[in-house]
């Protein structure tokens, strides 16, 4: 099952190095590698000008990446490039067949890529960016969540009551964030929305395309009475993708606001 906000030019690529080399080459008597490694990729260029790949390797599993041998980094190293040329080959068939229009050209931006598997890729293999915007992964068992104020029914604070975000909300989300959101995503992410007795939306958050949660936000009068953390609990509980028993959140190096609501 794909998650939801994913679109039908969404694409998934892996590339595994399950006998410790890629494409089955021979190792030559060397040792077998103390894992299987493997790196996978999800791919949708018509989310421009939001993020349009993720990418994963088992690089990020290492609890100590400086302990990994080094043939293997090199060939994690080049599992992710083999990704990132089969995003930049799929690039260039959209503008060859005009299927959409691409926000960055034959370019495309990666969110949720490691910043130690980013340096090994600028460093040893040439990668550059025009862009970089580190966040901190926060990883929660969501049974520890903390009980939601008044049940899970009631609004999270007295006058208030729980909700969806709907199409007209989208402007004012938008306006709230400095991370590009496009209409067509925001509506086909599972949402919980927070309004007054007017109906207006004064707090909101997501669960996105990576199953991360994501674009939470509390209007400036209303924070302060642990509106956040409420909401977030909320569509954590109600929208987690897997079965896994994990949540997550990617939040900015900079956002101390967000790290203090953390679990």
């Amino acid at each position: 099952m794909a998650p939801l906000g994913t679109t039908e030019h969404a694409r998934y690529f892996v590339a595994r190095d399950g006998d410790g080399v890629i494409d089955g080459g021979d190792r030559q008597g060397q040792p077998p590698p103390s894992q299987p490694h493997f790196a996978a990729a999800y791919l949708d260029l018509s989310k421009g000008p939001e993020t349009e790949m993720y990418l994963y390797t088992t690089l990020e599993d290492a609890k100590d990446l400086a302990a990994v041998p080094d043939d293997e980094v090199e060939r994690v190293l080049d599992l992710a490039v083999a990704l990132l040329q089969r995003g930049k080959i799929a690039a260039q068939e959209v503008m060859r067949s005009g299927a959409f229009k691409l926000a960055r050209g034959a370019g495309f931006l990666v969110g949720g890529l490691h910043q130690p598997t980013y340096e090994l890729l600028c460093s040893r293999r040439g990668l550059t960016s025009s862009y970089w915007n580190p966040h901190h992964a926060w990883l929660f068992r969501l049974e520890r969540l903390p009980a939601l104020p008044g049940g899970s029914e009631d609004g999270p604070v007295p006058e208030l009551r729980w909700d969806v975000v709907r199409r007209d909300d989208v402007p004012l989300i938008a306006s709230r964030t400095y991370i590009p959101k496009i209409e067509a995503t925001l509506m086909s992410e599972p949402s919980v929305g927070v309004r007054d007795a007017t109906g207006t939306l004064v707090a909101w958050g997501f669960i996105g395309v990576a199953g991360t949660l994501s674009t939470l936000h509390v209007e400036e009068p209303y924070r302060g009475k642990g509106m956040a953390k409420a909401v977030a609990t909320k569509v954590l509980q109600e929208h987690s993708f897997g079965n896994d028993g994990w949540g997550s959140a990617d939040v900015h190096i900079d956002n101390a606001q967000s790290q203090g609501d953390r679990y």
